[in-house]
């Protein structure tokens, strides 16, 4: 079975994916707290930005679980655990099937000759998919990260599209495969580097280190990737954001 999402991508550098039970608030009224995304305890002991303060800690572990399910690999969107009173729509077993068959999956919309097909998981709604993209993410980066392209079916010319859909205030997305960084060493070895920081923004790299077939760390240069934390009238919001894996 290839690729079996977000799941499989955390198991791979985690030994434990045990997600958080979270409630609900609202972005709109800041007075009451929005516990989106659950996180995994593995997140809360993860290697993260010691120039940052506490909050700004927090909110790049729920910026690593949004981005790591939905645009890298998008089908992580269906992992998530179920809201109290949320109907289990799909069983482990059909969603384990549908999950690995994704690509071959059987579009339920097509729109822009893109096909989509309808999320069953916590984030079912659109509404509570912007939501929770929009309490780690500035508005601009949330509509950046949500384009897409891919050449016409007859190769004349380039199809724009959305990874992510709203239709009829349901969450439709479209299969994204995951380009997974060929030995990746994991969170653990994750490491960070302060490029600058003032009142309304902060910059740092994100240094990703590789490993062998056995385990240890390689002597070849590791993988850097910017990522900006910018101020916003709600508060600090990712405008610019990697994973390592």
């Amino acid at each position: 079975m290839k690729k079996l999402s977000f799941l499989l991508s955390i198991a791979l550098i985690a030994p434990v994916f045990i997600f958080i039970l979270a409630g609900c608030g609202t972005i709109q009224n800041l007075m009451i707290p929005y516990n989106e995304p659950p996180l995994p305890i593995f997140t809360h002991y993860m290697e993260v930005p010691d120039f940052l303060d506490r909050e700004q800690q927090t909110l790049y572990r729920k910026a690593f679980v949004v981005y790591g399910a939905f645009w890298h690999g998008n089908d992580g969107v269906e992992y998530f655990p179920l809201k109290k009173g949320q109907e289990k729509i799909l069983s482990d077993d059909d969603l384990a099937l549908r999950v690995a068959d994704l690509w071959e999956y059987e579009p339920e919309l097509i729109i822009n000759n893109a096909g989509y097909i309808e999320s069953h998981g916590r984030y079912r709604d659109w509404s509570e998919f912007e939501k929770v993209n929009m309490v780690v993410f500035t508005p601009e980066y949330f509509e950046e990260l949500n384009q897409a392209s891919k050449k016409s079916d007859d190769g004349s010319g380039i199809i724009e599209y959305k990874h992510f859909l709203d239709f009829n205030d349901k969450l439709y997305y479209a299969p994204l495969k995951l380009e997974r960084r060929e030995g990746y060493a994991g969170v653990e070895t994750d490491a960070f580097e302060l490029i600058s920081s003032s009142e309304s923004e902060i910059k740092f790299n994100l240094i990703v280190y590789c490993k062998d077939d056995k385990g240890n760390l390689t002597e070849q240069p590791p993988n850097v990737f910017e990522i900006i934390l910018t101020k916003t009238n709600n508060g600090w919001r990712f405008s610019k954001f990697y994973v390592g894996w």
